[in-house]
């Protein structure tokens, strides 16, 4: 996995294809949790079999920094939309801004923003919204870990700097355009930086220009986490041969006994030296596991 930084501007896909022009022709690469195209932050990009791994690095909670922007709505719940509803904002202040971001903490379902990339009858949402067509707008589910106000300036127009730790599936435009409702006078976001993802932080990511680099002076691989290492918020089971070699064909360990690390739940398989095998789904009961694997990434020996 290649721990990137996306800069402003480009599409999350536009960069995955920048890197996959600069590879070797044939290889795969994806990514994984997509950043609308004016923010800015980290990307996890998967490389070759490490592809297969992509769903599980949803599962750590994503952080972001971003400006909260009160007294006007627009209609892409960003500063890249047209502006609507505009309400003051002066009567606000840092004490009341606060407690409302602190009271959206937890479980929320709100509407998907309408310029999303999320299908409706096989279209995306905005290419209705850019035609001016009303859609019915699916629920996103997420939960919030926290909401925090970090910096405020008040004024007709204010604006909140804050810090938003979320899970996968979270828009935060929608957080930013709730927390402007639930305050009376309207938001809407803008700035938004994405300063964690996949256990990885922005300090450990690189640029584009550091990673081409990279690839003309030959470096490229320095770069690049190896897929244990991705997973590295996953628990670990090192697997002694016999059951190493049976992964190779499909096979899953043998029931064990249960250790303290065990738990339900995705678990990294790795063989003596620590490469990662495969991630297989674990349960335990009475202190027995059983694991079903889930995604392999060795072969049989040709």
């Amino acid at each position: 996995m290649l721990p990137l930084l996306k800069p402003p501007g480009p599409t999350s896909q536009r960069v995955v294809g920048w890197l996959r022009a600069r590879l070797p022709r044939g290889w795969r690469v994806g990514h994984a949790g997509t950043l609308d195209p004016g923010a800015a932050g980290v990307l996890a990009v998967c490389l070759g079999p490490a592809c297969r791994l992509a769903d599980y690095l949803h599962l750590p909670p994503k952080s972001y920094r971003c400006d909260l922007v009160l007294g006007v709505e627009t209609d892409t719940q960003d500063a890249a939309g047209t502006p609507g509803l505009r309400a003051s904002a002066a009567e606000l202040d840092a004490a009341c801004v606060s407690a409302a971001l602190q009271g959206m903490r937890g479980e929320l379902e709100l509407p998907v923003p309408a310029f999303s990339a999320r299908h409706y009858r096989g279209e995306r949402l905005y290419v209705y919204a850019r035609r001016g067509e009303a859609v019915p707008l699916p629920l996103a589910a997420g939960a919030v870990y926290r909401f925090e106000l970090l910096d405020w300036q008040p004024g007709e127009v204010a604006r909140a700097r804050c810090c938003v730790v979320c899970s996968s599936g979270t828009y935060v435009r929608s957080l930013c355009a709730e927390a402007g409702r639930r305050l009376g006078v309207g938001g809407h976001m803008d700035a938004l930086i994405r300063t964690s993802a996949a256990g990885i932080e922005a300090s450990s990511s690189w640029t584009l220009e550091e990673i081409g680099a990279a690839l003309q002076h030959g470096t490229f691989a320095r770069h690049l986490l190896q897929p244990s290492d991705a997973l590295r918020f996953l628990p670990q089971r090192v697997l002694d041969p016999g059951d190493a070699d049976g992964i190779r064909y499909g096979r899953p360990p043998g029931r064990q006994r249960q250790t303290a690390a065990d738990r339900d739940g995705p678990v990294r398989l790795l063989d003596g030296g620590g490469r990662l095998l495969a991630v297989a789904r674990c349960s335990c009961t009475d202190g027995v596991c059983v694991w079903s694997l889930e995604r392999v990434l060795v072969s049989p020996p040709q």
